[in-house]
């Protein structure tokens, strides 16, 4: 070590010593240099890596070795999208079995905006479990027909390979660029789902649930890469946990 180096060391010791480390600290969130520093050590905020967390469980074993992991979202971004409404999915579904069963579900409650209820079985999120692809793809039916918006449906549409014809009842705008009578976009887009889009993107939804469930590890993130990111500081958001058990899912 340089002269120079032991007098900086020296310094920065002095420093400390005489309560200025926090002011060390914001010396060096205020440069470029500085928060790589930080970054590397750990001491910097990094974007969590949103994940899908996806375990195999059997009720008398739990859960399975070796098919128990994380699911990256941009392995699945359709499920991403759908995911973000489970909750408000999940308290409309409440409230009309409540009002099938006679109760009177609160009049105060917002069914596009319910309470966050967290679940996953310990590993965080919405908890998703169904009884087979079928289940799963009318669960995701009824959030594109009534929570997202028209971007999202598109999204969700596309990123599935289906192709949306809107061609027909689209109505244009006139020479003034007015659409008085023009149907809404996501009520067209909603309409397609109800009159012929359904059935299709069914088909669809099923055939990329039960790829996820039959072949996990395409989906999954390698443990060496689990491993580098524990390294590297970046934190692990589990937006979802999607458990499949013998007993729930025929595998």
């Amino acid at each position: 070590m340089s002269l120079a180096d032991l007098a900086t060391a020296s310094l920065w010791s002095q420093s400390i010593e005489a309560g200025k480390a926090a002011e060390l600290v914001e010396a060096l969130k205020a440069s470029d240099a500085g928060k790589e520093a930080l970054k590397a050590a750990g001491c910097w905020p990094k974007e969590p890596r949103n994940v899908i967390a996806l375990n195999f469980a059997s009720i008398d074993n739990g859960v399975q070795e070796g098919v128990a992991g994380y699911m990256p979202v941009d392995k699945a971004p359709w499920l991403f999208t759908l995911v973000k409404y489970a909750h408000a999915w999940s308290a409309g579904r409440d409230k009309e079995q409540a009002r099938m069963a006679g109760e009177h579900a609160d009049d105060d409650a917002d069914d596009d905006e319910p309470p966050a209820v967290r679940g996953g079985g310990g590993f965080g999120g919405a908890t998703l479990m169904w009884e087979n692809a079928e289940e799963a793809a009318e669960w995701a039916i009824g959030i594109l027909g009534k929570y997202v918006d028209a971007a999202e449906f598109r999204a969700v549409v596309e990123g599935l390979n289906v192709e949306l014809d809107l061609e027909d009842g689209v109505e244009d705008e006139d020479e003034d660029g007015d659409r008085d009578g023009a149907v809404d976009e996501l009520e067209h887009l909603r309409d397609w789902l109800e009159a012929a889009g359904s059935d299709e993107l069914t088909v669809a939804l099923e055939a990329e649930f039960n790829s996820i469930v039959e072949s996990p590890e395409t989906y999954l993130l390698p443990r060496a890469e689990i491993n580098e990111l524990m390294t590297t500081h970046v934190p692990l958001n589990v937006v979802a946990t999607f458990t499949v058990t013998e007993e729930n899912w025929p595998l």
